[in-house]
């Protein structure tokens, strides 16, 4: 599924909508995915898990972003054809 269909308007109109370019966008994903990461190591490794809950909803997040940062990509390279 594509941002096209899933937003109903290009990525032009998207970035003009949260006041930014492709590329920001692209950026934001890949720090918050960093944030999520280093949060993520934290809760797993340097703290004994015991809050599985939140464990479970980071990495669950981390993973949306993830795929969020794939298909991201895609129309920003499609945009740039």
């Amino acid at each position: 599924m594509t941002y096209e269909e899933l937003y109903g308007v290009n990525l032009e109109e998207y970035c003009r909508y949260h006041d930014t370019e492709p590329e920001g966008l692209v950026l934001k994903t890949q720090r918050d995915i960093e944030l999520l990461k280093r949060n993520l190591h934290k809760y797993t490794y340097e703290i004994e898990p015991t809050n599985w809950e939140l464990i479970g909803q980071t990495h669950k997040l981390l993973n949306k972003k993830m795929e969020h940062l794939k298909r991201l990509k895609e129309w920003v390279k499609k945009k740039n054809r």
